[in-house]
Protein backbone atom coordinates (compact mmCIF):
# COMPACT_ATOMS: atom_id res chain seq x y z
CA UNK A 1 0.00 0.00 0.00
CA UNK A 2 1.10 3.53 -0.80
CA UNK A 3 1.02 5.56 1.78
CA UNK A 4 1.92 8.88 0.41
CA UNK A 5 -0.72 11.76 1.07
CA UNK A 6 1.69 14.18 -1.29
CA UNK A 7 1.83 11.13 -4.03
CA UNK A 8 -1.79 10.59 -3.65
CA UNK A 9 -2.83 13.83 -3.52
CA UNK A 10 -0.76 14.49 -6.69
CA UNK A 11 -1.83 11.84 -8.72
CA UNK A 12 -5.55 12.80 -7.82
CA UNK A 13 -5.46 16.42 -7.89
CA UNK A 14 -2.44 18.13 -10.26
CA UNK A 15 -3.89 17.67 -13.86
CA UNK A 16 -6.31 20.47 -15.42
CA UNK A 17 -9.84 19.90 -16.25
CA UNK A 18 -12.29 20.70 -19.22
CA UNK A 19 -15.35 23.13 -18.08
CA UNK A 20 -18.03 21.64 -16.12
CA UNK A 21 -21.29 20.59 -16.81
CA UNK A 22 -24.60 21.47 -15.04
CA UNK A 23 -24.84 22.02 -11.24
CA UNK A 24 -27.23 20.11 -9.42
CA UNK A 25 -28.01 21.30 -5.72
CA UNK A 26 -29.98 19.35 -2.96
CA UNK A 27 -31.91 21.97 -0.75
CA UNK A 28 -32.02 20.29 1.89
CA UNK A 29 -28.65 19.88 2.97
CA UNK A 30 -27.49 22.72 0.86
CA UNK A 31 -24.50 20.40 -1.08
CA UNK A 32 -24.27 21.00 -4.79
CA UNK A 33 -22.46 18.53 -7.51
CA UNK A 34 -21.01 19.94 -10.35
CA UNK A 35 -19.73 17.03 -12.58
CA UNK A 36 -16.72 17.89 -14.88
CA UNK A 37 -17.71 18.10 -18.96
CA UNK A 38 -19.57 15.32 -20.57
CA UNK A 39 -20.25 13.69 -17.35
CA UNK A 40 -24.16 14.33 -15.78
CA UNK A 41 -25.01 14.42 -12.27
CA UNK A 42 -28.55 13.21 -10.77
CA UNK A 43 -30.19 14.22 -7.30
CA UNK A 44 -31.31 10.55 -6.59
CA UNK A 45 -34.96 10.96 -5.01
CA UNK A 46 -35.00 10.30 -0.83
CA UNK A 47 -35.07 7.19 0.57
CA UNK A 48 -35.68 6.05 4.50
CA UNK A 49 -32.86 6.32 6.86
CA UNK A 50 -30.31 8.75 7.06
CA UNK A 51 -29.11 9.49 3.84
CA UNK A 52 -30.07 12.80 3.40
CA UNK A 53 -28.99 13.30 0.02
CA UNK A 54 -27.36 11.02 -2.67
CA UNK A 55 -26.18 12.39 -6.22
CA UNK A 56 -25.18 9.95 -8.86
CA UNK A 57 -22.73 11.21 -11.42
CA UNK A 58 -22.06 9.07 -14.56
CA UNK A 59 -19.87 9.87 -18.02
CA UNK A 60 -20.10 8.44 -21.28
CA UNK A 61 -21.07 4.48 -21.18
CA UNK A 62 -21.12 3.96 -17.34
CA UNK A 63 -23.42 1.43 -16.56
CA UNK A 64 -22.23 0.05 -12.99
CA UNK A 65 -19.28 2.17 -12.90
CA UNK A 66 -18.77 6.02 -12.00
CA UNK A 67 -19.78 8.13 -9.42
CA UNK A 68 -22.04 8.65 -6.33
CA UNK A 69 -21.65 11.68 -3.93
CA UNK A 70 -23.46 10.91 -0.36
CA UNK A 71 -23.97 13.77 2.18
CA UNK A 72 -25.12 12.95 5.73
CA UNK A 73 -26.33 15.09 8.30
CA UNK A 74 -24.44 13.89 11.28
CA UNK A 75 -23.50 15.90 14.75
CA UNK A 76 -20.40 14.06 15.81
CA UNK A 77 -18.46 16.81 15.24
CA UNK A 78 -20.64 19.52 16.48
CA UNK A 79 -18.30 20.65 18.90
CA UNK A 80 -15.37 20.87 17.24
CA UNK A 81 -14.07 23.69 14.91
CA UNK A 82 -12.74 22.05 11.15
CA UNK A 83 -9.77 23.22 11.64
CA UNK A 84 -9.88 19.74 14.96
CA UNK A 85 -11.94 17.79 12.26
CA UNK A 86 -8.82 18.60 10.06
CA UNK A 87 -6.14 17.95 11.88
CA UNK A 88 -7.74 14.63 12.72
CA UNK A 89 -8.23 13.85 9.56
CA UNK A 90 -4.52 14.47 8.52
CA UNK A 91 -3.33 12.96 11.68
CA UNK A 92 -0.92 9.56 10.89
CA UNK A 93 -2.56 7.73 13.75
CA UNK A 94 -6.04 8.12 12.71
CA UNK A 95 -4.58 7.16 8.97
CA UNK A 96 -3.84 4.15 10.72
CA UNK A 97 -7.46 3.82 12.33
CA UNK A 98 -8.97 3.98 8.63
CA UNK A 99 -6.53 1.58 7.01
CA UNK A 100 -7.46 -0.97 9.66
CA UNK A 101 -10.90 -0.39 9.39
CA UNK A 102 -11.09 -0.31 5.77
CA UNK A 103 -8.63 -3.26 5.28
CA UNK A 104 -10.76 -6.21 6.59
CA UNK A 105 -12.93 -6.03 3.24
CA UNK A 106 -10.68 -4.16 0.89
CA UNK A 107 -6.63 -4.14 -0.19
CA UNK A 108 -5.87 -0.59 0.32
CA UNK A 109 -3.87 0.28 -2.33
CA UNK A 110 -3.25 4.02 -1.67
CA UNK A 111 -4.37 6.08 1.73
CA UNK A 112 -3.66 9.78 2.18
CA UNK A 113 -5.28 13.22 3.27
CA UNK A 114 -7.04 15.25 0.22
CA UNK A 115 -8.49 18.56 0.90
CA UNK A 116 -11.71 20.31 -0.43
CA UNK A 117 -11.17 24.00 -0.25
CA UNK A 118 -10.40 24.35 3.64
CA UNK A 119 -11.87 21.10 4.46
CA UNK A 120 -9.24 18.16 5.04
CA UNK A 121 -10.59 14.56 3.70
CA UNK A 122 -9.07 10.98 3.30
CA UNK A 123 -9.45 9.42 -0.11
CA UNK A 124 -8.80 5.74 -0.48
CA UNK A 125 -8.24 3.59 -3.77
CA UNK A 126 -9.39 0.09 -3.09
CA UNK A 127 -9.79 -3.57 -4.70
CA UNK A 128 -12.25 -5.81 -2.90
CA UNK A 129 -10.71 -8.66 -1.50
CA UNK A 130 -11.95 -11.82 -2.50
CA UNK A 131 -14.89 -13.15 -0.27
CA UNK A 132 -17.51 -16.37 -0.80
CA UNK A 133 -21.00 -13.39 -0.54
CA UNK A 134 -19.19 -10.99 -3.06
CA UNK A 135 -20.06 -11.15 -6.42
CA UNK A 136 -17.58 -11.53 -8.84
CA UNK A 137 -18.22 -8.39 -10.75
CA UNK A 138 -16.72 -6.60 -7.75
CA UNK A 139 -12.93 -8.05 -8.19
CA UNK A 140 -13.03 -6.55 -11.38
CA UNK A 141 -13.49 -2.84 -10.21
CA UNK A 142 -11.20 -0.50 -8.73
CA UNK A 143 -13.25 2.15 -6.11
CA UNK A 144 -11.41 5.49 -5.45
CA UNK A 145 -13.38 6.14 -1.48
CA UNK A 146 -12.94 10.00 -0.28
CA UNK A 147 -14.77 11.14 3.14
CA UNK A 148 -14.73 14.75 3.88
CA UNK A 149 -16.48 15.39 7.72
CA UNK A 150 -17.68 18.86 8.47
CA UNK A 151 -19.11 19.90 12.18
CA UNK A 152 -22.49 19.20 9.99
CA UNK A 153 -22.22 17.09 7.64
CA UNK A 154 -20.26 13.63 6.76
CA UNK A 155 -19.56 13.46 2.58
CA UNK A 156 -18.46 11.09 1.00
CA UNK A 157 -17.58 10.24 -2.79
CA UNK A 158 -17.29 6.77 -4.08
CA UNK A 159 -15.99 6.28 -7.23
CA UNK A 160 -15.67 2.98 -9.08
CA UNK A 161 -14.00 2.19 -12.37
CA UNK A 162 -12.78 -1.13 -14.19
CA UNK A 163 -9.21 -2.13 -12.80
CA UNK A 164 -7.78 -1.60 -16.43
CA UNK A 165 -9.45 2.03 -16.81
CA UNK A 166 -9.18 3.21 -12.90
CA UNK A 167 -5.61 5.47 -13.62
CA UNK A 168 -6.78 6.89 -16.72
CA UNK A 169 -9.99 7.66 -14.92
CA UNK A 170 -8.42 9.32 -12.02
CA UNK A 171 -8.60 13.24 -13.84
CA UNK A 172 -12.37 12.72 -14.61
CA UNK A 173 -12.41 11.23 -11.07
CA UNK A 174 -10.62 14.57 -9.42
CA UNK A 175 -13.21 16.74 -11.73
CA UNK A 176 -16.01 14.78 -9.41
CA UNK A 177 -14.52 15.41 -6.39
CA UNK A 178 -13.70 19.22 -6.78
CA UNK A 179 -17.34 19.84 -8.25
CA UNK A 180 -18.71 19.27 -4.51
CA UNK A 181 -19.50 22.38 -3.05
CA UNK A 182 -20.27 22.17 0.83
CA UNK A 183 -22.66 24.91 2.63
Amino acid sequence: MNRSAAGLAAAFLTLALPAAAQTVRDEATGVSVTPPAGYTATLVPPQPGPRRSVFDIRGPGDTDTGCRVTATPSSQYAGLTQEQINDRNTHPTHLDLVEASLGGLYEVRELGSVGLGAIAGIAAVLDSKPRPDLPARALEIRALLVMIETPRLRVTLRCIAEKAEFQARRLEFRGVFEGIALP
